[in-house]
Order: structure tokens, then C-alpha cells, then sequence
């Protein structure tokens, strides 16, 4: 299932739309300014070295800046996707960049005058220990004196950590910011994520786009407890994004939570007194209630965004006192923002 996951990843960046908005959303405004997206394009990930050994980055594309040298300065771009913290990534991401300026050099592809292009090499890492490799070749090779020095190689590139990101940092109406909600939340963010998605893929042109993101949401469900538990809810989605896209898919999985919730409420308690046995009535409580923390963790991401209900989350986690539990659902419809709610809601898990 990973392995699913990082495929669909890996083919977001496969459309132009994705592109564009990774950079967008990461490159300073000035930077952005520079760039001609008209012009973006993608090139083979494949390269072929000296020695005949292959090399494969995941993405690469190039765009002309504008005012560039006759209308030839390119900017490159690589994308590396990793789910484990590479201590070499460096060392990876300099070797992309010398069989790619051999690519060029070899296919008479440099404009006149020989200057080689810029190169903007991206790692996307979405694994869960924070990103703590170094980010500059420079630093991996051992010290030398002042005289050696300038004989080292140096090249830098930019880390997005997924997971450390603040998404009320990122625009609002980008496929990257949507696509790190996904991949921070949970399955009661899929939703409104969706949703934002479908407004923003409207167009025929974007077919491709909407298709790829489906199966990466599809993939982040499959891995859920949820999925485990009702087998059938994957293909039920699968069925729905095809009848309806991306909002019918939502939609659907929103309607599937509630009454996978309600009806998991209602069996845990029932199995509980059925059982007649105190192991059995604890048991089909704490079902109940961690099935109750996740519906409210569902409504604060749906009124106040999903990184709210992700931290509700984290906040209710043990929290089994109902009558806090019922304060806390009383917040999500009383407070007008997260801040508010979160501060509400700690309060009250903290009298527990």
C-alpha cells in the first residue's frame, strides 16, 4: 500500500497544473515573478552517465525566466521524493545535475555561447521524523585548508518537509497546499479537501490532474483503519469519483464517516450491555468514544480547517469523560475561530 502511495505521489508531478503551484507556493514572490509558466514544460527523468550506469529522478521540467539570455535561460527544475531521511541526498541530487547538463552539453541543447542553465533541485519529503539531513553537498565532504577549498564541490538545494509545514502558511487555493493537507490529515479531512480541489481542476484540461490526485486520495483511505475495518468503503469511492469526480467522492466519504461513526457508537454500547460483563461494557465504550473524538475532530476540521482538527486530535487523545467531550462538540459550533476553539477546548480537556 505505501508503495501505492508513492506512486500516485509521484504522478501529480506529472501535470503542469502541480508544477507550477510547488513553485508558487515555495519560491519567494520575487522569484516567481521571474518565471514564464507559459513556457513550462517537462523533460525525461532518465539520464544515461559515463560509465553507462542509469540515474532516475523523479520529475524534472524547465521554464524560460523572462529577460533571459536570447530567450534561452532556462531555469531546471528536479524533484526528489523521499519517505526516509537520505543522509545523501546531496550527494543524489549533484549527480542529477551533472547527467543532466551532460544530457545537454551531448545533445547540442545549450544556447550559443555554451552557458549551462540554472537548476532549482526540490526534495518533497513526506515521512514522519522531521528532515535532518543537510541540504548542501558542501557539507558532507571532510574540511580542508583555505588553499583546497575552492577545489570542493558545492551545490545547495530546498527541503519541503511535509509534515512541518503550517498549512495556514500555504495559499489556499493551490493543488500543493492541498495536497499537504491530504497528507497531514486524516481520513475526516479528505472532505473539504476534495472539495477545494474540485473547484480548483474544473476545467476539461485538468482531467488528468483530477484523475492522479483520486487515486492518491484513494490510496490515503486504503490505508486508514476505517478502510480496514469496512473493506468496502475503497471501492464504493472508486465507483463514486467515477460517476461524479472529486466532490461526489467527498461527498460520499463524508457521508460514509457519519454513519460508520453513528453506527460504530450504537454497536460498541450494544455489545458492551449485551455482554453483560465488565470487560465487554469497557470495551464497547471505548469504542464509542473513539469513535466520539473522531466525529469532533471531523466538525473542527470542517468549520475551522484541517490542521485545527488535527491538533483536536492529538488533544482529546485519552480524553473519556462525555460530558467534556459534549462541551468540546458545543465549541466547534460556538467559537468563531481556531484559536478561539483550541483555547476553549484545552481548557476543558485540562478540568478532565
Amino acid at each position: 500500500m505505501r508503495e501505492h502511495h508513492d506512486a500516485s505521489f509521484k504522478l501529480l508531478f506529472d501535470h503542469k497544473r502541480m508544477v507550477e503551484d510547488l513553485l508558487r507556493a515555495f519560491l519567494p514572490a520575487a522569484a516567481v515573478a521571474t518565471l514564464d509558466f507559459s513556457t513550462l514544460e517537462q523533460l525525461p527523468n532518465e539520464f544515461v552517465g559515463d560509465d553507462f550506469s542509469r540515474g532516475r529522478a523523479d520529475a524534472v521540467w524547465r521554464l524560460r525566466c523572462h529577460g533571459g539570455v536570447e530567450g534561452w535561460l532556462y531555469l531546471l527544475v528536479l524533484l526528489e521524493f523521499q519517505s526516509t531521511v537520505d543522509r545523501h541526498m546531496a550527494i543524489r541530487v549533484l549527480a542529477y545535475t551533472a547527467q543532466m547538463y551532460l544530457k545537454l552539453i551531448r545533445g547540442g541543447e545549450l544556447p550559443s555561447g555554451g552557458v549551462l542553465p540554472p537548476v532549482f533541485p526540490i526534495v518533497i519529503y513526506n515521512g514522519q521524523p522531521r528532515w535532518s539531513a543537510v541540504n548542501d553537498v558542501a557539507e558532507l565532504v571532510a574540511e580542508v585548508g583555505m588553499d583546497l577549498a575552492p577545489f570542493q564541490p558545492r551545490q545547495r538545494h530546498v527541503v519541503i518537509d511535509e509534515h512541518a509545514l503550517r498549512l495556514e502558511e500555504l495559499p489556499r487555493m493551490n493543488m500543493m497546499s492541498a495536497q499537504v493537507a491530504l497528507e497531514q490529515g486524516t481520513v475526516s479531512d479528505v472532505a473539504p479537501v476534495l472539495g477545494r480541489v474540485a473547484e480548483m481542476l474544473s476545467g476539461p484540461e485538468d482531467e488528468g490532474l483530477r484523475r492522479a490526485f483520486a487515486e492518491l486520495t484513494l490510496g490515503m483511505v486504503g490505508r486508514s483503519d476505517m478502510a480496514r475495518s469496512h473493506p468496502e468503503l475503497s471501492s464504493a469511492l472508486r465507483a463514486a469519483v467515477g460517476v461524479g469526480g472529486l466532490s461526489t467522492m467527498g461527498s460520499l466519504l463524508a457521508a460514509k464517516i457519519d454513519e460508520y461513526v453513528e453506527a460504530g457508537v450504537a454497536r460498541g454500547l450494544e455489545q458492551g450491555l449485551e455482554q453483560g460483563l465488565e470487560q465487554g461494557l469497557e470495551q464497547g465504550l471505548e469504542r464509542g468514544l473513539m469513535l466520539e473524538r473522531a466525529m469532533l475532530s471531523r466538525q473542527a476540521a470542517r468549520k475551522f480547517g484541517a490542521a485545527i482538527g488535527a491538533r483536536l486530535a492529538t488533544l482529546l487523545e485519552g480524553v473519556r469523560d462525555t460530558e467534556r467531550l459534549a462541551e468540546i462538540g458545543d465549541h466547534v459550533i460556538d467559537c468563531a475561530d481556531g484559536a478561539e476553539f483550541l483555547a476553549r477546548a484545552g481548557n476543558g480537556v485540562r478540568r478532565n
